[in-house]
């Protein structure tokens, strides 16, 4: 909406006969938007200082790509009619990498949770301060819920991305039509500004033709543009839509997972497991084990001893009568 209002501004003073001066913000502006795809359609003007960047921005691989998608299906539409599936192809070929960034986003997040809820068990649990057994055991499990939990996110990704690209492309996003008839106005009046200039008096049917190109959608120019507009909107709108749901409801639902790697060690979990697993985790370590048979065996020659002495008292007992 800022770009509109400044062509609205800047072409009103040309057509009341002034010629405001670009600031160099705005021209830093201009070039940080050719460098970065998508881009806005280059504006036809007179200004030679201007052709070259205009020229740079149509030959960008976006705007190549549309041209080349354009003579494809135009093959099977009428002429001067954009057959969708242009757009289609076009923005699918724009987010392909989506599933790919989004994996690699699940798995940092994945490994940030593992090395939390490892350093939790440590510290709750230490093979220092309780049994190396029960911790060893706690970890295997922590590491199956880790990997549970990141398969169901990774799948629910790919399931969102495989509808994602078998649907139509739709939007209930008020903002579509908003900033789309903000980019379309910026081109008209680009177009308003570079008119091709006529000998008063005469015009002929000649330059009707050139006017309805210079201005009508269905020149190819003005559909390349167009569709770009359509695309870069697009594109912009559904990628906000992406990351939400990446985060809102794929990376989050994995954070608080009932049974992930920070909620899964719970009272409720304890309670599920049999009397075997529960004798698993309890089991000594064979240290305490070692040291259970030391003491066992020290115990035993202390009996031995104690039945010895018994036995030596109740025999000498009766000595002391005689």
């Amino acid at each position: 909406m800022a770009q509109l209002a400044e062509a609205v501004s800047f072409y009103s003073a040309r057509l009341a006969g002034h010629m405001p001066v670009r600031s160099q913000d705005n021209e830093s502006l201009q070039q940080e938007q050719v460098t970065t795809p998508p881009l806005t359609p280059p504006k036809k003007q007179q200004i030679k200082r201007k052709k070259s960047t205009a020229t740079h921005q149509f030959h960008t691989p976006l705007v190549v790509e549309i041209q080349h998608q354009l003579r494809i299906w135009q093959t099977t539409e009428l002429p001067g009619l954009v057959n969708t599936e242009v757009i289609q192809v076009l923005f699918k070929k724009q987010s392909e990498h989506w599933q790919h960034i989004a994996e690699r986003h699940i798995e940092n997040i994945a490994n940030d949770v593992e090395v939390a809820s490892n350093w939790i068990l440590e510290d709750i649990c230490s093979p220092d301060s309780c049994s190396s057994i029960l911790y060893e055991e706690l970890s295997r499990v922590l590491t199956q819920f880790q990997q549970e939990a990141k398969r169901k996110a990774i799948q629910e990704l790919k399931e969102h991305c495989r509808r994602e690209r078998e649907s139509h492309l739709q939007t209930t996003d008020s903002r579509f039509q908003e900033r789309l008839q903000a980019l379309r106005t910026v081109r008209l009046l680009g177009a308003l500004g570079s008119i091709p200039s006529f000998p008063s008096g005469a015009f002929d049917m000649g330059h009707s033709k050139m006017l309805f190109q210079h201005f009508h959608h269905s020149s190819e120019g003005n559909m390349i543009y167009d569709v770009h507009d359509v695309v870069k909107v697009y594109y912009e709108l559904s990628l906000e839509a992406f990351i939400r749901y990446v985060n809102n409801d794929i990376v989050e639902d994995f954070v608080s997972y009932s049974e992930g790697p920070l909620m899964g060690l719970s009272t409720d979990w304890v309670f599920t497991l049999s009397e075997e697993e529960v004798e698993k985790m309890a089991r000594e370590d064979e240290e305490t084990l070692n040291k259970r048979a030391h003491f066992d065996s020290i115990i035993d020659k202390l009996k031995a001893a104690h039945e010895i002495a018994e036995k030596a008292r109740i025999q000498t007992r009766c000595l002391g009568d005689i």
